[in-house]
């Protein structure tokens, strides 16, 4: 996804408008022992973080690169899973989600 800062003229003022995200990529195929990359392409004015849920409890984490990897995946692993996108300005910007199933 792509995480993009737009600037709102108001009373001759500019202010920044919350980041949008357009662009993900998720795997769709999971093997037991395989890997598994869910990658995201983010860029604001400012700094941002990632924290990664599955089944909508907060894996615990707040990433400052935007991907999550499997090494070599197990049944624990199955769940459904997104991310949420932060910078100093505006908090959780949501992700798509996806699933690991076997």
């Amino acid at each position: 996804m792509y995480v993009k800062c737009n600037f709102l003229k108001f009373n001759n003022l500019y202010t920044v408008s919350p980041p949008v995200i357009s662009i993900q990529n998720f795997p769709s195929t999971f093997y037991v022992g395989g890997s598994a990359l869910a990658s995201i392409e983010c860029y604001s004015i400012e700094p941002l973080s990632y924290q990664w849920y599955k089944d909508n409890k907060s894996m615990g984490v707040i990433y400052t690169k935007p991907f999550l990897s499997f090494n070599s995946l197990v049944l624990s692993n199955s769940g459904t899973y997104y991310c949420m996108v932060s910078n100093y300005r505006f908090k959780n910007i949501r992700s798509s989600s996806f699933t690991i199933k076997f």
